[in-house]
């Protein structure tokens, strides 16, 4: 039995499955959104809705099981005691009442957001309207169970760095201390919070909201476009920051060790026999080999490949919200006009 099974992964045990629940949830809403607004549901991306609702969805499965990939490898670095003890603390933070009620919230204020930018003029009437909120609804819960995942991620990778169980492996070849497994795991949540994150900001800049001139609502719409690089960011490094300082610790820590080792035989050589000499001589060369090795620990989890994946995605997104953003102001100088009439608003 796994250590982490919410309730969305046992509704689909399998790979395909998870595909299947994601692409028919969005599907659902489509058909049904088709069925009260027809050709209108094409106009000004309102399909696109649609689409985020199976992206988040997908996205959430695939960062569950990344992150229960990663527990293993966290449980082998502690004691037997403190990692039967980490499941536990797993399923406390993230529990499944959790996860619904930060569905529920989210999916309110996601609707609220929708009452308060004012449906399209042509969305008008009972199921137009009702459908719309209905999407809005389901795409805040879905988007509200990853928000309470990185807030559940976050505390288990605190608590995990706080442990004093964890032993740093000095000679992992990750060059990170045996942790490159977190950085790549964070890598992957910061990637998908970001592409979902342009995608919602690609939807809300390409519906012609009625109070789309309103210079709140265009405050909220500039915000949307900086938003998903802010958050991804935090997903990224705010988890491992108490990793990071005792990572620092532990090399600082190891490092007077080893001084200490190399004061020492530097002390007993002046008055060494010629025997004694070449056994203090190899202890010598030991012990410095394994600073120079310590120099070259990085403090911080992320791998090289990971870095580079991350840059890519990073980069792809910054491009696709630059568009965006073209898309929905034609030019810098309208922009830069938005902006100034919202400062002074």
């Amino acid at each position: 039995m796994s250590d982490f099974e919410p309730f969305y992964d046992r509704l689909a045990k399998r790979p395909l499955s998870k595909v299947l629940l994601s692409f028919g949830l969005g599907f659902a809403f489509f058909v049904l959104q088709w069925l009260s607004l027809g050709s209108r549901i094409y106009r000004n991306s309102g399909w696109t809705l649609a689409l985020l609702i199976s992206c988040a969805a997908l996205f959430q499965f695939y960062a569950t099981a990344t992150f229960r990939d990663a527990l293993p490898e966290m449980k082998s670095r502690l004691n037997e005691e403190n990692a039967n003890s980490l499941p536990k603390y797993v399923n406390q933070v993230l529990s499944d009442g959790e996860f619904v009620k930060a569905g529920l919230l989210f999916g309110a204020l996601n609707t609220l957001m929708g009452i308060f930018f004012g449906l399209p003029v042509d969305y008008r009437g009972y199921w137009p309207a009702a459908t719309s909120y209905l999407g809005f609804f389901v795409a805040g819960f879905v988007c509200g169970i990853p928000v309470r995942g990185i807030y559940g991620v976050w505390c288990v990778l605190d608590a995990f760095a706080k442990d004093q169980s964890f032993k740093v492996s000095y000679a992992a070849r990750d060059g990170r201390g045996g942790t490159a497994f977190i950085g790549a795991a964070l890598v992957r949540f910061a990637a998908v919070t970001l592409t979902e994150g342009v995608l919602i900001a690609w939807y809300i800049l390409h519906m012609q909201w009625s109070r789309s001139h309103n210079p709140y609502v265009n405050l909220v719409l500039l915000f949307w476009v900086a938003w998903p690089f802010i958050l991804s960011t935090f997903v990224l490094v705010a988890p491992c920051i108490r990793l990071h300082q005792r990572l620092e610790r532990a090399k600082r820590e190891e490092d007077d060790r080893l001084q200490d080792k190399i004061r020492v035989i530097e002390n007993q050589v002046e008055n060494a026999s010629s025997l004694q000499l070449e056994t203090l001589l190899k202890s010598y060369e030991h012990y410095k080999e394994r600073r120079i090795a310590l120099e070259r620990l990085r403090t911080w989890p992320y791998g090289y490949s990971s870095k580079i994946r991350y840059g890519s995605i990073f980069l792809i997104n910054v491009l696709f919200a630059v568009a965006n953003a073209n898309d929905h102001w034609h030019s810098i100088a309208e922009l830069r006009k938005a902006i100034q009439t919202n400062l002074h608003g």
